[in-house]
């Protein structure tokens, strides 16, 4: 349910985005931004990111990060967010090419979104107004976190924070599932938020971390 299929070749009409420290302000894609099929030059991860909120563009979406990135000239609030706003057909993947493909200064988050995998990244020194490394937050579904190395981040206000906020966190989401995750140095580690009194869903397996 992500960009690839089961047997690890990407989907067909995949599109694979390169993002590097020299890359990361730069790159483009052509999103499908109307029901007519027309579409708008993005420039930017975000920028692209955005666009694909309004819901047009069905090719699967392959982000593939390269090295060292430190925070990208535009992100939400300091964060790389993934946002589909409730909207079905699309799919991402979200993977660190290499040994060293590192986030740097910068969270992933997703919201409102289904069909994601994020894997093989390093997450440090986050400073976003969030603060997490990766945060779920909600109306999430079909997700799954990988593969990935948690550091601290930078210290916030709080006691508690004084190697960042948080690294994993999740809420208001289900069909989820986090597995074989390193966690090296953070102040708090996963957080799992849930409505008081829910029932419903709350499908979300942890393994091998």
């Amino acid at each position: 349910r992500d960009a690839h299929k089961a047997d690890g070749t990407l989907k067909n009409g995949a599109v694979v985005l390169y993002v590097t420290e020299s890359t990361k302000n730069t790159v483009k894609l052509d999103v499908v931004t109307n029901s007519k099929g027309a579409t708008t030059e993005c420039i930017g991860l975000q920028n692209i990111l955005t666009a694909l909120k309004k819901g047009y563009e069905t090719r699967p979406l392959a982000i593939r990060l390269i090295g060292n990135v430190t925070d990208p000239t535009d992100t939400d609030h300091g964060d790389i967010v993934i946002d589909m706003g409730k909207k079905e057909g699309m799919a991402v993947t979200f993977e660190g090419i290499g040994n060293d493909a590192t986030a740097n200064g910068w969270g992933i988050r997703i919201k409102n979104a289904q069909d994601v995998e994020v894997r093989n990244i390093g997450i440090m020194n986050v400073d976003s107004d969030e603060g997490d490394n990766i945060s779920l937050q909600q109306d999430c579904k079909y997700i799954w976190v990988h593969n990935c190395d948690f550091f601290y981040g930078l210290a916030g206000s709080d006691k508690d924070q004084a190697k960042g906020d948080g690294a994993l966190y999740c809420k208001k989401s289900t069909y989820v599932t986090f597995s074989y995750n390193h966690f090296w140095d953070n102040g708090k580690s996963n957080l799992l938020g849930l409505s008081e009194g829910t029932t419903d869903g709350l499908y979300i397996t942890y393994h091998h971390n």
